[in-house]
């Protein structure tokens, strides 16, 4: 699944800072490349505030069976992601149609196939074992479908200890990003979390967010007394070369500043 702004890619750059916990944070779940790639934690908690997003995992942990059916059968064409996207979908529809724009059509869209000379049944087994995979590491997760504030304040941590077992990864819409997907993310979105995530730091949390790089972004790590070290550079969709960053809470060697 090639869903906007995962960080499959880069993950392995990404991992290396993350640091050892016991409980896993992640308020921007998205296409939840990191979730499938990262090792389980003892408690993993998952949100998004997509119901798309939500449903696709809400149905693959509940309805795994009946999803893996639905795409062994499935027909793929351009009229198919137009009756998905104009009818009033149910949670299983909504999760099917997840997969298909995110699979098959640009940029995820659900607008335009991908021309490209695919090979439609190495696709669809390749979406069933990314589905096998999520299906067992989420028998260890809760899934929820807030705003980011809602979720980061209303987390119950019964313990004051268990503070320092957390990790937090947010990966919001890049600030200063000039498409849809990013155009509801303001500078204002950013400051409430990393707020929120201060507040947790003072606990013993530590937090990564990722990023792209510019000079508000450093500006903004630089008012919060965060390191900021670059991940990888990136090429946009406009074919720009983009570097990938992470501001941070965390200690490391090769700091940007």
């Amino acid at each position: 699944m090639n869903y906007i702004g995962s960080k499959q890619k880069i993950f392995k750059e990404l991992s290396a800072y993350f640091p050892k916990h016991d409980i896993y944070i992640e308020p921007f779940l998205g296409g939840g490349s990191v979730f499938l790639l990262k090792d389980l934690a003892k408690y993993n908690i998952l949100n998004d505030i997509n119901g798309e997003v939500f449903d696709y995992f809400t149905i693959i942990k509940s309805k795994k069976y009946d999803l893996l059916k639905e795409i062994d059968e499935l027909i793929v064409h351009e009229s198919l992601f137009k009756y998905y996207k104009n009818k009033e979908r149910t949670r299983f529809e909504n999760a099917m149609y997840f997969i298909l724009k995110n699979t098959f059509t640009y940029l995820g869209a659900g607008d335009t196939l991908k021309i490209t000379n695919w090979d439609i049944q190495s696709i669809k087994e390749k979406t069933k074992e990314e589905i096998s995979i999520f299906y067992e590491k989420l028998q260890n997760a809760i899934i929820l479908n807030k705003d980011f504030r809602e979720f980061l304040k209303n987390i119950t941590i019964r313990n004051k200890n268990d503070y320092k077992r957390i990790f937090i990864y947010c990966d919001p819409p890049y600030l200063e990003s000039t498409n849809k997907y990013t155009e509801n993310w303001k500078h204002t979105d950013l400051i409430e979390l990393l707020n929120i995530l201060k507040d947790y730091q003072k606990k013993g949390t530590n937090f990564i967010v990722s990023e792209h790089e510019n000079e508000k972004i450093i500006d903004i790590a630089k008012d919060y007394n965060l390191n900021v070290y670059e991940i990888k550079k990136v090429n946009s969709m406009n074919k720009k070369i983009n570097k990938e960053i992470i501001l941070t809470n965390l200690n490391k060697v090769n700091k940007l500043f």
